[in-house]
């Protein structure tokens, strides 16, 4: 396997040091990061749900949970073109072959072991462990982006081009979001149907 050696043998961390060092990294691509911290209140049902009467929920409960899991593959699947923006980018942008590798090491990581293990999801609370693998990844990712400064300021310049490769991902990540938002919305206001 030729993923990136950092994820050979790592204990992840907690869900919420992810977090906050997603929201703090990953100002080049908003979207994500917007996505991480409200998908925790979006999966954290569990503590509500449990102290509520059964009566207590919207009998569009089970549609509105099924359409947010839905949203949430399809935003996951624009996030996945990560890795095909990384095979672009290696070559876009003048690196040198070491730092390529480990942009293309993170890509295979994503490929053959983040990415296998959203096949058997089923519920929101086994997307939000997905979703937190895919996070620990990512932001090692923006790690190593942000050690090489020429090659950030470079992305930074051009995220907000949308004829750009990062532009055009940036620009489909922040569309899908605002979907997967809507779906989230509509999931929070079945829960909290009769809670209020």
């Amino acid at each position: 396997m030729n993923t990136h050696p950092s994820f050979r043998k790592t204990k992840y961390h907690s869900f919420y040091t992810c977090l906050l060092l997603t929201v703090i990294l990953l100002s080049m691509t908003q979207a994500s990061a917007d996505f991480i911290h409200n998908h925790k209140s979006t999966t954290d049902h569990s503590r509500l749900y449990s102290k509520l009467p059964e009566n207590t929920v919207s009998p569009d409960f089970d549609r509105h949970s099924k359409n947010l899991l839905k949203s949430l593959f399809a935003y996951d699947d624009i996030r996945l073109k990560i890795t095909d923006v990384l095979s672009v980018l290696v070559n876009e942008y003048q690196l040198t072959d070491e730092y390529k590798n480990k942009l293309l090491g993170y890509r295979s990581t994503f490929l053959e072991q983040v990415k296998p293990s959203r096949d058997n999801i089923t519920t929101l609370d086994e997307f939000k462990a997905y979703s937190h693998s895919y996070s620990i990844v990512y932001v090692a990712l923006v790690y190593t982006i942000n050690g090489n400064k020429s090659f950030h300021a470079s992305l930074a310049a051009d995220m907000t081009d949308p004829n750009t490769t990062i532009g055009e991902y940036v620009r489909e990540l922040k569309s899908s979001y605002k979907i997967l938002l809507q779906a989230e919305d509509d999931y929070k206001k079945a829960v909290h149907f009769y809670a209020d």
